[in-house]
């Protein structure tokens, strides 16, 4: 099990320990945006998957895992002019200690390794050199972009390399390749890790390829579009009360079973609570909304049964076009 992983340099300013929970089996990692805390995970996954291109792509100095046994991996990092490569150590409790070396390509250089003794390839000539043998849902975007359509991501040149070399040829494979020792093999296929990644900042674009929107963007294009919506099945159905109003009011009057003010009173404030909430959200506005008298027993007078009979219409009415709200006013209101 892993018992800590500590990272130095990440985005070339921060270093973190982050201590796991073994015994609960649960740890939380919370800080700022920006400061590494998917990076971290993701070079955790990375390492147990094998996948060292990725690792080299981070921006980072130190990366040490211990694990329960008091055993540690630490990959550093080196990229300079001369030199590109991944120092990978192995420290074993009993003081063993084991070494390897993977070397990557120089991205900025004009040229890029040897495929056949003798004969150096120019950084496009081996990317054409290797397209020919990818399998056909691979397609090159660019000089260092690959999209494979069967997982719908995109790829750099080293990705590809590394996911895809059973289909070259044993010259190309055996010189685009670091073979790794047994060891390393053993340690990365010790424990499984799986990262989640939610993807909470960006989203990808459904219109262009290898293309991604601002989360934050999405969202509030897509809650303009519920509130655009809702707003307007409510206005539907205001029309629609509307047209049947008269009609509905008249047999209202006919047939209408007479109910205790209270009852009624008690339905006007439920309809101002509501309209209140409305107003609080945004969805709608308080200088429209009038207070309702609450003396109306003094104001029926002789046409008792015809007030009443139209307040409790007016009550239905108001509570049918408010109840088109109601969902998304609920969710407003948690955000507030």
């Amino acid at each position: 099990m892993i018992k800590s992983v500590f990272v130095e340099k990440i985005f070339g300013s921060y270093d973190h320990l982050i201590p796991f929970k073994i015994e609960s089996g649960i740890t939380i990692i919370y800080g700022e945006n920006g400061v590494g805390k998917t990076i971290v995970l993701k070079i955790l996954e990375a390492f147990f998957d094998g996948n060292f291109n990725e690792i080299h792509s981070y921006f980072f100095s130190t990366f040490c895992i211990q694990f329960s046994n008091e055993d540690q991996i630490v990959l550093h990092k080196n990229v300079t002019e001369a030199e590109n490569f991944l120092e990978i150590t192995y420290l074993k409790k009993d003081g063993d200690t084991l070494n390897h070396t993977i070397n990557f390509f120089d991205e900025n250089s004009r040229l890029r390794t040897r495929i056949y003794s003798g004969t150096i390839y120019r950084e496009q000539t081996l990317k054409y050199e290797i397209e020919r043998f990818l399998p056909s849902f691979i397609n090159r975007l660019s000089a260092d972009t690959w999209l494979d359509n069967r997982l719908g991501k995109i790829f750099s040149t080293n990705d590809i390399i590394k996911r895809y070399s059973k289909h070259f040829p044993p010259r190309y494979r055996e010189s685009l390749l670091n073979s790794i020792p047994d060891w390393l093999t053993e340690v990365i296929n010790s424990i499984q890790v799986k990262l989640i990644d939610t993807q909470r900042l960006l989203v990808k674009s459904k219109d262009e390829v290898g293309k991604y929107t601002p989360t934050l963007e999405t969202l509030s294009k897509k809650l303009t579009d519920i509130i655009r919506n809702t707003r307007a099945e409510a206005t539907d159905l205001a029309i629609k009360l509307d047209r049947t109003y008269v009609n509905r009011l008249i047999d209202q009057i006919a047939n209408f079973e007479q109910k205790e003010y209270n009852n009624l009173e008690l339905e006007l404030e439920e309809l101002v609570i509501k309209r209140n909430l409305l107003d609080y959200v945004g969805l709608a506005d308080s200088a429209a909304i009038e207070p309702i008298k609450k003396d109306i027993r003094t104001t029926l007078g002789r046409d008792e049964k015809i007030f009443k009979a139209v307040l409790d219409i007016y009550i239905q009415d108001s509570k049918q076009k408010l109840a088109k709200y109601d969902d998304l006013a609920y969710k407003l209101r948690l955000l507030l």
